[in-house]
């Protein structure tokens, strides 16, 4: 349900964007979007974005970075993402495509792919090579499956350097957006079998001098490419984790999912859950004939008052 405040965002978003598209002052456009992005929801406005007029939309595009164009799309559905991909030519769209999360961009073809299947090839011939063989291998997974969900930005270490030293190579990663989260630095060895795993919080408070294979968790938890999506969320939610680590038979790094990742699997997983149990407290209800049901009311009502507000703090009917 869209609340009034809301429907006045959009609309007042909506009017926004129209202006720049029509200002035609590129520099300026950009940075005004750029201040919208920092200040409200990214989804309200990408939302805001499609509401425009197809002409209006086509020249906001074209005084927006790549960059920003990529912030904007991985916000929408991507079926809706990958629409609006559509509207730019076959270059700036793989442009676009090679400014986002691998995994972004893996779920924008994927949509691509089942209404055109030429276009989501011709996208990833135009992509750079390794950006685009990243989105390959992940296309190559079920959807639904870690592998399917996984980013493979992941910031690894090795196990002979120094929390110094370490410290350093995030920092770097971090400048050149090389990780797409880090939460955990994953060690690996020459052949990236993953080794163990330390939180930044660790690496931060470590002795400067002490190597990584000193300080790292050797006992961590960790996902096969075709576990469901659904079980990766569980475990997550379980362990009180922010990433899991995908890793094959061999044991070699694959690739992260993130909490963000199966934000949404854990909200589907919830209503249907819901809906459920729903369904079957109405089936209880009309099995049950006028005098059973009678019966029952009359003895929820005989039962202590104590039972029933504890029934009600816990949550449960009455």
């Amino acid at each position: 349900m869209v609340t009034a405040e809301a429907a006045r965002l959009h609309e007042d978003l909506v009017a926004q964007l129209r202006a720049l598209s029509l200002a035609q002052q590129p520099q300026r456009t950009a940075a005004d979007v750029r201040r919208l992005l920092r200040r409200l929801p990214n989804r309200a406005v990408a939302e805001a974005l499609l509401a425009l007029p197809d002409q209006e939309l086509a020249a906001l595009l074209a005084q927006l970075t790549d960059d920003i164009v990529a912030e904007l799309i991985a916000e929408l559905a991507p079926a809706e993402g990958a629409r609006l991909l559509l509207r730019l030519t076959r270059a700036r769209a793989a442009d676009v495509l090679d400014e986002m999360a691998p995994d972004d961009a893996a779920d924008l073809m994927a949509a691509l792919g089942r209404v055109n299947r030429q276009a989501e090839e011709d996208l990833l011939v135009e992509m750079n090579p390794r950006e685009a063989g990243d989105v390959r291998g992940l296309l190559a997974y079920p959807e639904d499956s870690a592998g399917g969900i996984m980013t493979t930005r992941v910031a690894t270490v090795r196990p002979d350097m120094t929390a110094e030293q370490a410290l350093a190579a995030v920092r770097r990663l971090a400048a050149e957006e090389r990780a797409e989260t880090i939460y955990y630095l994953y060690v690996t060895d020459e052949r990236r079998r993953l080794l163990g795993v330390l939180s930044l919080r660790e690496l931060v408070l470590a002795p400067p001098r002490a190597t990584i294979g000193e300080i790292m968790r050797r006992d961590f938890a960790a996902v096969r490419p075709e576990t469901d999506q659904e079980a990766v969320a569980r475990l997550l939610t379980e362990k009180h984790l922010l990433a899991l680590p995908v890793v094959d038979d061999a044991g070699h790094l694959l690739g992260i999912v993130t909490t963000d990742d199966v934000a949404d699997v854990l909200v589907e997983e919830t209503t249907e859950d819901i809906y459920r149990l729903a369904g079957v407290y109405a089936e209880e209800e009309h099995a049950l004939s006028p005098l059973r049901r009678s019966l029952r009311a009359r003895s929820l009502a005989d039962a202590e008052p104590a039972h029933r507000l504890s029934r009600r703090r816990r949550g449960g009917a009455v």
